[in-house]
């Protein structure tokens, strides 16, 4: 599958805004970047690149919109059923106090920017974390994303791939079609805060009629 950077900027824009559109996200949340892309006085390149990163995924990541980060990590914003993104500007928490020189030859598991400890292919890139997240990795040189909810899909993988064993590779366009559909239909809900409860994303009705939360 052809890799389209344009397409995943897209796709992520249109989900960030269908959260808009459905009252669950405030608009002023979402940092856009220049026409030009995030600069590297914006974002994290030098510690990037010292992990190990390439220059697709570093050019990937000028062009995507990132949230504003929350004050507490219990505060911050679900995009999916326990699930929140990653921002790599360098601004943020997983940066803060960190430079090329202590993260050279890290691996992203190392500031918790990938849900495993082992080495990755420099042409992926995660755009979510979470202790329960389904964790959206993108495999750049392939043109593809694996979407893993925690869950073993095949334990029998090779100890070098980890990123296979919660799920198979999907085309990106296809995925976020798929959870635009879930969304639109109330397949999952995106529930915006009501008095004491703060936002979150929820599963709809289960096969008994009950609303399923993560």
């Amino acid at each position: 599958m052809a890799y389209d950077r344009d397409a995943i900027v897209g796709c992520l824009k249109r989900h960030y805004d269908l959260l808009v559109r459905m009252a669950y996200l405030n608009p002023t949340t979402i940092q856009e970047p220049p026409p030009s892309g995030w600069s590297d006085d914006q974002l994290a390149i030098d510690i990037l690149r010292a992990m190990g990163r390439s220059e697709k995924v570093i050019d990937l990541l000028r062009h995507l919109p990132y949230l504003h980060e929350t004050k507490h990590y219990d505060e911050d914003i679900h995009i999916y059923p326990e699930t929140m993104a990653i921002s790599y500007r360098n601004d943020t928490g997983w940066f803060r106090g960190q430079t090329a020189e202590s993260c050279q030859g890290k691996t992203l598991g190392y500031l918790c920017l990938m849900p495993f400890e082992e080495d990755c292919p420099p042409g992926f890139i995660s755009l979510t974390y979470g202790n329960l997240a389904t964790d959206w990795i993108i495999d750049i040189d392939e043109g593809v994303m694996f979407a893993s909810d925690g869950n073993i899909v095949d334990a029998n993988v090779p100890e070098d791939q980890p990123w296979r064993r919660g799920g198979k590779p999907r085309d990106i366009k296809d995925y976020f079609d798929e959870v635009y559909f879930d969304m639109v239909s109330l397949k999952v809900v995106p529930a915006p805060p009501a008095g004491r409860w703060g936002p979150a994303i929820i599963y709809g009705e289960g096969p008994e009629g009950q609303v399923r939360c993560t």
